[in-house]
């Protein structure tokens, strides 16, 4: 690295030389742990493995008093299915990552209409009607249904096995149980325990300040997620008969991917921002990369296999030492001008 570039300690975690629990083929979500020996760590991974391996019904991850119930699946809905799990894998390879070998056990369809209204409550608030659990290695879409649309329906599954093939790192320390915790954990006062906490997912990053955590590239993970959706989708799904009775689509002048049409969302402004990021480094360096999709693979890149460091360069030699740093604050908290 010559001086003055830009070196984080988590783009020194990301090198090319592979870590010791780095799996040579992608078998589940969870791709490296970070901290313990090299034999804990693959302790670890060979858990997560089991785990993803296993076949859970909804009703054994879920509180007995839950009445939230699975919802009956159309054949245009198993149809999406069928074709986003044979064609991601190879979607998904064009930006330098692997799919786990996702099955439709791995994802659960819940019927919303079964959620108590404070959970439906829960999650307005969040704004999701879709979530990928790295700690359960599975993906829950919550689904009206009352509401019948494919294109919803296609869209949430695509996004979160997004989520779910994304570089996926956690953080694995030993700790020692004290008494006031003792039975809340299944420990004994004083015996020492793993305790294994998240990393990345995709280019976010949670890091621990004092007794906090702050997320950092959340937006960012959350726009180029929304991105290779809308990507997927125009290759793969938008001409799937299931998806000809549903027209609600947004035409859209945003990106430079040969999209006339934009599925609808919930992060139009983060992709908006990151559109906007992605024409600052093309334009500071139009000589390496000729169009904004150029730049947008960096993005990529770094999202499916954790290798920051070519996409920290880009940033740095547009807004400035430091700029990798405070690109991946909250837009409302972030200070970035073209140097």
């Amino acid at each position: 690295m010559k001086e003055g570039e830009p070196k984080f300690k988590e783009q020194e975690e990301s090198q090319e030389k592979p870590q010791p629990s780095e799996e040579p083929e992608r078998t589940q979500g969870l791709i490296r742990v970070v901290g313990l020996s090299p034999e804990k760590q693959q302790e670890i991974l060979a858990e997560k493995k089991k785990l993803f391996d296993s076949a859970i019904p909804l009703e054994s991850a879920l509180p007995a008093e839950s009445n939230v119930k699975e919802l009956e699946i159309t054949p245009d809905k198993q149809e999406i299915i069928n074709t986003t799990l044979l064609k991601m894998p190879g979607f998904v390879e064009k930006y330098g990552g692997k799919m786990p070998p996702i099955m439709r056990d791995h994802i659960f369809i819940i019927d919303y209409n079964s959620l108590t209204e404070k959970e439906k409550n829960q999650m307005k608030k969040n704004n999701t009607r879709s979530a990928y659990s790295s700690v359960a290695q599975r993906i829950a879409l919550f689904f009206d249904s009352e509401n019948q649309d494919n294109e919803d329906f296609g869209v949430m599954l695509a996004h979160e096995i997004l989520h779910f093939s994304s570089f996926q790192s956690v953080n694995a320390k030993e700790v020692q149980d004290k008494p006031k915790f003792f039975g809340l954990f299944g420990g004994k006062p004083g015996e020492t325990r793993l305790e294994v906490t998240p990393r990345t997912t995709g280019l976010s990053l949670v890091r621990k300040k004092g007794k906090k955590y702050e997320l950092y590239f959340g937006e960012s993970d959350e726009a180029i997620t929304a991105v290779l959706t809308n990507k997927f989708y125009d290759e793969n799904l938008y001409r799937l008969p299931a998806m000809q009775q549903d027209t609600k689509r947004i035409k859209t002048s945003i990106g430079e991917w040969n999209s006339k049409w934009h599925p609808r969302g919930t992060y139009h402004e983060q992709e908006t921002d990151l559109w906007r990021t992605i024409s600052d480094i093309q334009q500071k360096n139009i000589e390496k990369f000729k169009t904004k999709e150029d730049v947008f693979k960096l993005f990529a890149e770094a999202y499916f296999t954790g290798h920051k460091l070519k996409l920290a360069r880009a940033v740095e030699k547009t807004y400035g030492k430091g700029s990798f740093k405070e690109l991946g604050k909250d837009k409302k908290n972030r200070r970035l001008k073209i140097k």
